[in-house]
């Protein structure tokens, strides 16, 4: 009786996840993760997403382990699929990942709407509001910076145009110069020829 209470207790505790594969597999990799193992961790994530396709964790895992391994766009797909099935705290914590996914693939604009979304689910998250900020001012000077490099094209546009005005027109007169002086070095031969 003491032995079925323990193991009833100690099932309990650890929440049946001894008989569940993708928990273990999750569990291993989240070992490995801690490690810096970012590879392998990825692989029993990637396992655990075989066994259960639709759970959010793992590919919420696999998502941190492509980032470590600055493989931002699988990463940025991960986050995604839990994004699309997810609500609450993981879902804010994918969307802030996701941010800064896209933020290191110099994607500001989606990054700052994946700032948003994560804000949304919780409001008061210090560090999504600072990377929003941060994405937002670098988008902000992004714009900026092409605004003024149209303008300084076109002033150079401009110039260049006039310059060309100008060569034309002297174009014009070298032109003129030269039918000039092939006339009198022409005109010149003929004189001598004729004194000859």
């Amino acid at each position: 009786m003491r032995r079925a209470t323990i193991l009833a207790l100690a099932t309990f505790v650890t929440g049946f996840t001894f008989l569940d594969p993708v928990a273990e597999k999750n569990r291993e990799g989240n070992a490995l993760f801690r490690e810096g193992k970012f590879d392998v961790a990825l692989e029993k994530y990637r396992e655990a997403q075989l066994e259960a396709p639709e759970a959010a964790q793992p590919h919420f895992n696999a998502g941190d382990a492509l980032f470590r391994q600055e493989a931002y766009e699988e990463a940025a797909k991960e986050f995604g699929r839990v994004v699309e099935g997810q609500s609450g705290d993981l879902n804010a914590d994918a969307q802030y990942n996701l941010g800064n996914t896209l933020f290191r693939s110099q994607r500001l604009q989606e990054a700052v709407e994946a700032y948003k979304q994560a804000l949304m689910h919780r409001p008061d998250d210090l560090d999504a509001k600072i990377n929003l900020e941060r994405a937002q001012l670098l988008l902000d000077q992004q714009k900026l910076s092409q605004e003024v490099l149209w303008k300084y094209l076109f002033v150079i546009w401009g110039l260049l145009y006039s310059l060309l005005e100008i060569a034309v027109a002297d174009l014009g007169v070298i032109q003129e110069r030269l039918c000039n002086f092939w006339s009198d070095y022409f005109c010149f031969c003929v004189r001598i020829a004729r004194r000859i």
